[in-house]
C-alpha cells in the first residue's frame, strides 16, 4: 500500500460519486495515510452514499490528521479490498473535511 502520494480531494463531499470528476472542482494535494479503517461492505456503502453524517469511527483520527502539506488522512476501505477506498481528512465530531478516491492497483 502506498502511504504517500497525490490525490484529487473535494471539500465536504456529500457522496463518493462526487469524487469521480474530470472537472477542476477539487484540489490536488499530496497526502500521507496516518491510519486505516476497514468497514463492512454495508458500512462502506452507507459512508459512500451519505458522507455528511457524523461517523464515530473517524473521530479518533481527528488529532492525527492535522498536517496540511502533505494532507494527513485516513484510508477507509471495504472489508477484503485494501486496494481501493476513500482517503478522508476528518474534522471534529466525525465529520468529513475533505475526501478523495484511493486506488492502489
Amino acid at each position: 500500500m502506498d502511504m504517500e502520494g497525490t490525490a484529487l480531494f473535494r471539500i465536504s463531499p456529500r457522496r463518493a460519486d462526487e469524487l469521480i470528476s474530470t472537472e477542476t472542482d477539487g484540489l490536488t494535494w499530496p497526502y500521507r495515510i496516518v491510519g486505516c479503517i476497514e468497514l463492512t461492505k454495508t458500512d462502506f456503502e452507507n459512508l459512500s452514499t451519505d458522507m455528511l453524517v457524523e461517523r464515530d469511527y473517524l473521530e479518533p483520527y481527528t488529532d492525527k490528521c492535522n498536517s496540511d502539506v502533505p494532507a494527513d488522512c485516513v484510508l477507509v476501505y471495504p472489508r477484503g479490498n485494501r486496494k481501493g477506498g476513500l482517503l478522508i481528512i476528518p474534522k471534529a465530531n466525525g465529520n468529513i473535511k475533505a475526501a478523495a478516491l484511493y486506488s492502489n492497483v
